[in-house]
């Protein structure tokens, strides 16, 4: 399998040749259930021990199912994400950078068919380098905002989605310090909340965010977002410092370009969202995103959905070959309990 390395906060490396495209699919939904259900072992080899780590990702370039230029299955540690924010501005990179898609103009568009729907992205190119992708994320939209009990307290949650489903708190209003020497207090907060939204899911005082077009999978709180506003830049433009809780309980690296959407729909419902947004990761990266141009508001469901636009950057790292030796006893890779 040949994989090319890259990353855009979190590691986001790229299978370019190898494994075999799911000739039997007709959407890029079936072709991740297909891997997910009958072809984890992929996903075992290349993100479990020895060749990988709980916290990068590996994305499996496919022949796209819609009119788009790839198709693409995102493969995680622990689940099949449908959307990636960070792990799409990768996948576009190496593309343009590998000269798998040729640049005919710039910025040069690629147009990724994924889980989620179709993603039209820009890649901004310097000097025959892929300097960014912009990308024109699905729908974003807020479910809305409950109380739920937390550390003998109640504190206001809002969910939306821009992809994944992310329940976001402000950091103030639990206490949460973001920077890197506050790691693991960040961690036991997301954990804690995600587990507060889901008491009070089962017990019906508050309901199961669903995605209206696809209740049978994207369902629930996906990740959980703690973030700290600062709008000293003006009314035009609104900056937050994020940090992302991801499954099975690690931090996002990136600014996550699905909890940007989301954390957008979110401020915009709110009527706190300036024309310009960004959004940086306690960590130090960061991802910019505006209200896509000649887009208007869409229904989805009964909710009011924004169409937002994402632009980061990614870097190369290397290329590899992964195999397995016949005389492996472990040829599926491994987990160990200590970081796993």
């Amino acid at each position: 399998i040949r994989i090319i390395g890259a990353y855009a906060g979190d590691t986001g490396d790229v299978v370019i040749d190898g494994v075999d495209d799911v000739e039997c699919a007709k959407t890029m939904l079936e072709k991740m259930e297909y891997f997910r259900d009958r072809r984890d072992d992929i996903r075992q080899l290349l993100l479990y021990e020895p060749r990988g780590r709980p916290t990068m990702f590996v994305n499996v370039v496919l022949k796209p199912c819609q009119n788009a230029h790839k198709g693409l299955v995102i493969m995680g540690s622990q689940t099949y994400p449908h959307m990636s924010g960070s792990n799409v501005i990768c996948v576009v990179t190496v593309l343009i950078q590998k000269e798998i898609i040729q640049v005919e103009t710039n910025p040069q568009p690629v147009v990724l068919d994924t889980p989620a729907g179709l993603v039209r992205t820009l890649a901004h190119i310097d000097n025959g380098k892929c300097v960014s992708v912009s990308f024109e994320n699905v729908p974003a939209f807020s479910f809305g905002s409950w109380k739920i009990g937390f550390r003998d307290e109640l504190v206001t949650v809002d969910i939306a989605y821009g992809g994944v489903i992310f329940a976001m708190v402000p950091a103030k209003d639990v206490g949460a310090i973001l920077d890197d020497s506050h790691t693991r207090e960040l961690l036991q907060i997301g954990a804690g909340i995600k587990k507060a939204i889901e008491k009070a899911i089962s017990r019906k005082h508050i309901p199961e965010p669903v995605h209206p077009d696809a209740d049978k999978c994207i369902r629930g709180i996906g990740a959980v977002m703690i973030y700290d506003e600062n709008r000293t830049q003006g009314p035009y433009t609104t900056k937050c410092i994020t940090a992302s809780i991801l499954p099975p309980g690690r931090i996002d690296r990136s600014p996550a370009g699905t909890g940007t959407s989301a954390l957008m729909a979110s401020l915009a419902q709110k009527g706190k969202l300036g024309e310009n947004f960004e959004n940086q990761c306690y960590l130090g990266t960061t991802f910019k995103g505006f209200l896509t141009p000649g887009k208007k508001d869409i229904p989805v469901g009964g909710y009011n959905a924004i169409h937002t636009t994402i632009s980061g950057r990614a870097f190369l790292t290397g290329e590899r070959t992964a195999y397995v030796d016949r005389y492996d006893p472990n040829p599926h890779g491994f987990k160990v309990g200590d970081i796993w």
